[in-house]
C-alpha cells in the first residue's frame, strides 16, 4: 500500500501537514483521465503532487469550497513524500 505525508503552506502563513492514502492517488487517476493528462505522473509532476495533496487536504476538511485551481493559487509551498507503507501490522506493546 502506498502512503505519503505532505506539507502545504498557504499565502496566509498557515502550514498544514497531511497524510495521503490510496484514495488520494485514485482521485488523481480520475482527475488525470478527465483532463487527458499523461498516464505517468512524471509527465506532470507538479500537477500530480499538488492534486494528491489537494485531495488529502479536501478529505481532511482543510480546503473548504475551493476547487483545485483556486486552491493552488492560495498556497505558496507544497511538499509531498510518497512511499510504500509497511504491510506488517504493528505488534501490540506490553506497556
Amino acid at each position: 500500500m502506498i502512503r505519503g505525508r505532505g506539507t502545504v503552506t498557504y499565502a496566509t502563513g498557515e502550514r498544514v501537514e497531511v497524510e495521503t492514502t490510496p484514495l488520494d492517488l485514485l482521485r488523481w487517476e480520475r482527475y488525470r483521465a478527465r483532463h487527458q493528462l499523461g498516464g505517468d505522473p512524471r509527465e506532470n509532476p507538479f500537477t500530480f503532487e499538488l492534486y494528491v495533496l489537494y485531495s488529502a487536504m479536501q478529505r481532511t476538511n482543510h480546503v473548504g469550497e475551493l476547487g483545485f485551481d483556486p486552491w493552488c493559487e492560495s498556497i505558496v509551498d507544497a511538499e509531498l513524500v510518497l512511499g510504500e507503507a509497511d504491510p506488517t501490522p504493528a505488534e501490540p506493546s506490553d506497556e
